[in-house]
């Protein structure tokens, strides 16, 4: 079918590559030639008219360059065959588009261009805008096609049909051809595209015929085979692609001997199953920890009833995910069926829609296949080729009758190859070739500049010796590549980086609101520390029956020691008087601070009980106090990733474990003799 979908044929049978066109006769078999001095009789081209009467200007055949015209619904029917079609949807988000009608049109002025610009007499003229306006005059806007069943009488007549009297070539697709519909080949699209040159030799009127008046501007004697009009139908049952350069690198691999497309196939599996396994692998541990949470400590999973340990145990998870191996396995998972799917399929599966046109405007000059696939089923070069004989160039000696023995002779036998897969640069290579051949660039060969030669002669130096091509950069293959990857990527990126940046804010808040908590039951902890050994000092003076004085009674002896001491200072002392007998001193007074009795009441006993029972309540106190530190030390050093250290008290209070336990028995050391009661 591939081969078969692109025999780009022609109603009238050609003669070859250069092969020209001949004229309505067909030449039976792979080896018939015929006779080389009655060319002119059998080929048609596109001649230069002569103005009657001469002082008018006339601008039929290639005179004033050759007017095309599309047809209105062309763009409609063709889009949809294109793989940049598959990307509608981002066109309508971001507001651009991959394709559209102009760049159609321009796709088919490149082809046009592509024989043009190697020949003075060429020029191509679209006239798409003037028709479209004849024709809705003609009560017919829409270019409707006949039936299904119609033939080519039943047809309307040319005036209200997709004919344009200002237009000499009309391009148009199989399913609005008017003529010949009852032909299954064509019906259904069995072909690329297809040429049909019609209305030979007579003008637009049916009336005169036209002279066959080469660009050189010889006149062939006798001969009446210039063109006026022709059709180029192209096939809506195929998909086609545009961008030539990006496409060619896979077409260039096969050509190399690469099994291109079971090399994309393993590549795309190897890298889809490996990519699947690593996101997997992040996945299952997730779902792991949701399910199957770990049970951690009692006091733990006090703290955890808060959100729930699964809740935690997911939290956790995101905050702590490899970002990187995540988005690299979940790239590739994208990009891997997608690029084969999306791009590579279209690259290989469809056609180039320029170098198809390009070609079948070589079939409107008049060339014809160079290649014969029916002769033994083998693609072999046509008996039916053209050669220039030795020395001899185009120029003032060859241009008044370049098709003569003296001029040109068929191809040896020798030269007769295998075309299956000539490489680029082969002196026998062809645009024309009827089998595809897929090239980097859309542009004519030397075999087919030296046939453009001597179709349509140049005198003088004016003839080209190597052929031009200017081509424009199409790029849509890797933008299309780009966002048929990118946009999913990023958008998953996207969404996954925000979920992590927004669980790992959580996650910091909530170590804070720990920290915050732990740092108050540390403030707490020290408090009751004080507060126990402040009572066990009270407690044990009292059971063996010492009453300690009375802050306020020490604080006042120290006073009076300061008064005295300062009044010894500043009073005047009394002299000494020898006579004086001690007898006659006074006495100084001294009253004790405290004399205790040594005895224990009833009243002492009932503060001692009341001493027993705060400390054990502060025990208690202390006990719960310890494990809530714990339980919370741990929870935070679990979200930050810090060992966890077994801190608290012991039940009699003192402090175990941890950094600041000695701070803390020192503090209680040195406040014990302040912080007793009365």
């Amino acid at each position: 079918m591939r081969s078969l979908a692109f025999a780009l044929a022609l109603a009238a049978v050609p003669a070859s590559a250069w092969v020209l066109t001949g004229g309505g006769s067909s030449t039976a078999g792979c080896d018939a030639k015929g006779d080389i001095d009655s060319l002119y009789d059998r080929i048609v081209l596109w001649p230069l008219s002569e103005p009657d009467p001469p002082e008018e200007v006339t601008t039929k055949g290639l005179n004033g360059g050759l007017t095309y015209a599309i047809h209105p619904q062309f763009c409609e029917r063709m889009l949809p065959r294109f793989p940049e079609e598959d990307f509608e949807s981002i066109e309508n988000i971001f507001g651009f588009s991959f394709l559209d009608c102009d760049r159609i049109r321009k796709a088919v002025a490149e082809a046009f261009n592509t024989w043009a610009i190697n020949h003075k007499y060429l020029h191509f003229e679209d006239v798409t805008a003037a028709c479209w306006k004849s024709w809705e005059a003609a009560g017919s806007p829409s270019c409707e096609s006949s039936p299904k069943d119609a033939t080519w009488q039943d047809v309307l007549p040319k005036d209200a049909t997709c004919e344009c009297p200002n237009a000499e070539l009309l391009i148009t697709t199989n399913d609005l051809w008017t003529a010949d519909r009852d032909d299954p080949s064509i019906s259904q699209g069995d072909y690329a595209a297809f040429v049909i040159n019609g209305k030979l030799g007579l003008d637009s009127a049916g009336e005169t015929p036209l002279k066959t008046r080469l660009t050189s501007g010889a006149v062939i004697p006798g001969s009446q085979r210039g063109l006026q009009r022709s059709e180029m139908t192209v096939s809506t049952e195929l998909c086609w692609y545009l961008d030539t350069t990006f496409c060619y690198q896979f077409h260039s691999m096969n050509d190399a001997g690469w099994d291109v497309v079971l090399f994309m196939r393993i590549v795309v599996t190897v890298v889809s199953i490996a990519c699947a396994g690593i996101f997997c692998t992040i996945l299952t541990a997730g779902l792991r920890n949701a399910l199957c949470p770990s049970q951690g400590t009692r006091a733990e999973s006090s703290v955890k009833k808060v959100f729930g340990r699964r809740t935690d145990a997911v939290l956790l998870f995101l905050a702590r995910t490899p970002l990187f191996c995540l988005l690299f396995s979940l790239f590739w998972l994208i990009a891997a069926p997608v690029f084969y799917f999306t791009i590579f399929l279209p690259c290989w599966d469809c056609y180039d829609f320029k170098a198809t046109l390009a070609h079948e405007v070589g079939h409107v000059l008049g060339f014809d296949h160079p290649d014969e696939t029916d002769c033994g089923g083998d693609c072999v070069l046509s008996a039916r080729n053209l050669q220039t004989k030795a020395e001899i160039v185009m120029g003032d000696s060859a241009c008044n009758m370049p098709l003569s023995e003296t001029t040109i002779e068929w191809i040896p036998n020798s030269d007769r190859k295998d075309c299956s897969n000539l490489p680029d640069g082969d002196p026998h290579d062809s645009i024309m070739f009827s089998v595809t051949k897929h090239r980097s660039r859309t542009c004519l060969t030397a075999d087919d500049l030296e046939g453009l030669n001597f179709l349509y002669p140049l005198c003088g130096d004016e003839a080209l010796t190597e052929p031009e091509c200017l081509e424009s950069l199409e790029l849509s293959g890797y933008l299309r590549f780009t966002l048929a990857i990118g946009m999913p990527y990023a958008l998953s990126t996207i969404i996954l980086c925000l979920l992590q940046c927004c669980v790992s804010a959580y996650m910091r808040r909530r170590t804070r609101h720990y920290e915050q908590a732990v740092s108050r039951l540390r403030r707490d902890k020290s408090d009751m520390r004080r507060e126990n050994a402040k009572l066990k000092l009270r407690l044990s003076q009292i059971e063996t029956g010492e009453e300690p004085a009375p802050r306020h009674k020490i604080f006042g002896a120290f006073g009076r020691s300061s008064r005295s001491i300062i009044s010894s200072l500043f009073t005047p002392r009394r002299a000494h008087t020898p006579n004086a007998s001690p007898s006659k001193q006074e006495p100084v007074a001294s009253t004790p601070l405290d004399s205790p009795t040594g005895e224990v009441d009833a009243e002492d006993l009932e503060r001692m009980s009341m001493v027993r029972e705060s400390v054990s309540e502060a025990h208690a106190r202390f006990s719960t106090a310890s494990q809530d530190v714990s339980a919370r030390s741990s929870t935070r050093r679990s979200f930050s990733g810090m060992p966890s250290s077994d801190s608290g008290l012991r039940v009699d209070g003192t402090p175990r474990g941890g950094s600041d336990s000695p701070a803390l028995q020192a503090i209680a050391i040195d406040a014990s003799p302040w912080l007793a009661k009365d």
